[in-house]
């Protein structure tokens, strides 16, 4: 068993809109970690955004760990983590551009027409 010192959630922790049929069935996260996530993700949300207070040790080193300041070492942490760089939008790059290329073969300059 974990041992966490991490208060459970005043409720439930659900994100419908980026895991909208549940945490367990987004193939993301193993049984245990979603039962964890859901258990505790409303602390660890709340302890992230800064709107509740830590009151023992791990969770002022999960505050550390939520602002980039150390490494993710616990369970929680690490699920923690992995969950904000699961919901961080994905940013598609491409080399393609919009415009179409003129070429003016009669001239000495080639030219682009966007």
């Amino acid at each position: 068993m974990i041992n966490i010192e991490l208060r459970t959630g005043a409720k439930l922790f659900f994100d419908d809109l980026h895991f909208p049929r549940g945490f367990n069935r987004s193939g993301e996260f193993t049984i245990n970690e979603s039962k964890l996530l859901t258990d505790y993700g409303d602390t660890m949300k709340r302890l992230a955004e800064g709107t509740l207070d830590p009151i023992n040790e791990e969770e002022k080193r999960f505050i550390r760990c939520a602002n980039g300041e150390q490494e993710a070492t616990t369970v929680i942490e690490k699920i923690w983590r992995r969950y904000k760089q699961i919901i961080v939008p994905k940013v598609v790059v491409t080399l393609h551009g919009r415009g179409i290329p003129n070429f003016d073969m009669d001239s000495s300059e080639y030219s682009m027409e966007l």
